[in-house]
């Protein structure tokens, strides 16, 4: 049986034999590293792993900015046997410490610049492995005949590379593969358990929606949202797996830049995220960037607005958009077809194969079509549950499969009200514990947020309940504006009455340079009282 770090180390394989040692796997600013590299440099850092004691089941934790080195720590954990901890690059105590204690890792992974937050979360007897590629050779895009190296210095201490590390022979596709902490817009984060099978079926749906097998040009995919979390890291294992050269990005934070990077590196393939989007689009009205080679877009993680959906596709026609709603949880839970994107822009589409979505009621009965209720997933892509929270685990995860179902399940309960019309598309209306009243109204902020993205000149907005005396609590909209556009509070208030009932309009208005958002792009909600609320 083959996971998924056989099939990317299969692949690697496949790709040096084909088109030898000049073919690149990962792109990372100027450095570069060739299939050949990459399976090497794998199966040494896993025997690293080894011989630091890692057996089947250990957590090895891996503090992961963009950098091929992360990627190279994470197929070698899954090498090794062990259950992967991806950790954001920019991560600062106490989470480090939380996350590290809740997961009690044996080998911590992590570059020169957190040795010190690694000391200060006191470490019970874990090892920490340096991934800084201080020795590099900093070959540019320009040398890719040469030979990187490929692999940080402590994974290269060993000598000669063994030509196979063998995993534990007794390791299944039910067996913990990652544990994934949820970005933690509010609480606590929690480790979501997603199984080796978790990954071999998303990450192939992901590959066959994309369409990277179909492609008639080999694939350049370019991820700049963070490979610690599901939809950075799924992307990144279904790009690899296909045998696409994946480019790996640090920010989108200086669109014009990132685009010109895309120009230059002849991109197919964009990961993006909602805010990417809005200021692609904003910069492409006004600047020129040849990005004929781009053929597709994703989006997940968040919503997309409607208005940026449509915005894109008309300003790169022949590039199609590919929508799809999950949590980590569940990976990915539904596709919509590029070519329904113009005609269903606020849809995120139906099913992933392999698995079932129905909504349901708040007492957990299964309800209609055309209906509006809590979406559930049920499948091969639902994770095993949270790491040492038996409790939350039987909440979200164990219901009952239909109405006539004589027992309970692995399913997951969203807590994400939905839409699903009659031909079984969904439409996201929010989150169910982001829903509040004002003046007696049930108020989705998504709801809100999708109007407010629709106003020219408006690139990002963000609703949230703030108290009120008058009205409880009341409509607060943070509004981002493009860069020169010419509009204000009252062009807001003016839109908004047009398109929004009265009990639905924003009672605050406040704007400013950047909506407060997690590394995978989510709202921080409780960000957003601040002033004028």
């Amino acid at each position: 049986m083959q996971l998924i770090d056989d099939i990317i180390l299969d692949r690697a394989a496949d790709v040096s034999r084909a088109h030898g040692a000049v073919r690149i796997a990962i792109v990372d600013g100027e450095r570069f590293v060739d299939w050949k590299d990459l399976a090497e440099s794998t199966r040494r850092a896993a025997l690293v792993l080894l011989r630091a004691g890692v057996r089947r089941g250990d957590r090895v934790a891996v503090v992961a900015p963009n950098a091929i080195e992360s990627i190279v720590a994470y197929l070698a954990v899954l090498r090794a046997g062990a259950v992967l901890v991806p950790i954001p690059g920019d991560v600062r105590m106490p989470r480090l410490g939380a996350v590290l204690a809740d997961c009690t890792p044996s080998v911590v992974v992590a570059p020169r610049a957190t040795l010190a937050a690694l000391e200060a979360a006191r470490l019970d007897g874990a090892q920490v492995v340096e991934s800084s590629a201080g020795s590099w050779q900093g070959l540019t895009l320009d040398e890719r005949f040469g030979r990187p190296f490929g692999v940080a210095p402590e994974f290269g201490r060993l000598g000669s590379t063994p030509s196979v590390v063998a995993r534990d022979a007794g390791a299944i596709d039910a067996d913990i593969a990652a544990i994934i902490y949820t970005s933690g817009t509010t609480g606590e984060p929690k480790g979501v358990m997603l199984t080796h099978a978790n990954l071999l079926n998303t990450t192939a749906v992901i590959a066959e929606y994309v369409g990277h097998a179909q492609a008639s040009a080999p694939e350049v995919v370019s991820c700049a949202v963070p490979i610690a979390f599901s939809y950075g890291l799924l992307q990144s294992f279904a790009a690899l797996r296909s045998g696409a050269t994946l480019v790996l990005e640090r920010s989108f934070a200086f669109p014009y830049d990132a685009m010109r990077r895309l120009e230059q590196l002849r991109a197919t393939v964009l990961v993006a995220v909602p805010t990417m989007i809005a200021r692609m689009n904003a910069t492409l009205a006004r600047v020129d960037v040849d990005l004929s080679a781009l053929r597709a877009v994703t989006n997940a993680a968040a919503g997309l607005p409607p208005a940026h959906a449509l915005r894109l596709t008309e300003l790169l026609p022949e590039v199609r958009l590919h929508l799809m709603y999950g949590q980590t949880e569940c990976s990915r839970a539904s596709t919509l077809e590029p070519r329904l994107a113009r005609a269903y822009p606020d849809s995120v589409g139906r099913a992933i194969p392999n698995s079932e979505v129905f909504l349901v009621d708040s007492n957990g009965h299964r309800l209609p079509p055309g209906s509006e209720g809590e979406l559930v997933v049920r499948g091969a892509n639902v994770a095993r549950g949270y790491w040492r929270r038996t409790r939350e685990s039987i909440e979200r995860f164990m219901c009952s499969p239909s109405d006539h179902a004589s027992g309970f399940e692995r399913c997951l309960r969203t807590g994400d009200r939905f839409r699903m019309d009659q031909s079984g598309l969904l439409y996201f209306l929010g989150r169910e514990d982001e829903i509040f009243k004002c003046r007696g109204e049930k108020v989705a902020p998504a709801a809100i947020e999708r109007v407010l993205a629709e106003i020219a000149g408006v690139v990002d907005a963000a609703v949230t309940g703030v108290e009120h005396e008058e009205d409880g609590t009341a409509i607060k909209a943070v509004v981002v504006v493009e860069e020169g556009a010419s509009i204000d509070e009252r062009a807001i208030r003016a839109s908004c009455r047009e398109a929004l009932e009265p009990g639905l309009q924003p009672r605050f208005i406040e704007f400013r340079r950047e909506i407060p958002r997690t590394s995978n792009g989510k709202v921080v909600r409780r960000a957003l009282v601040g002033s004028g609320g």
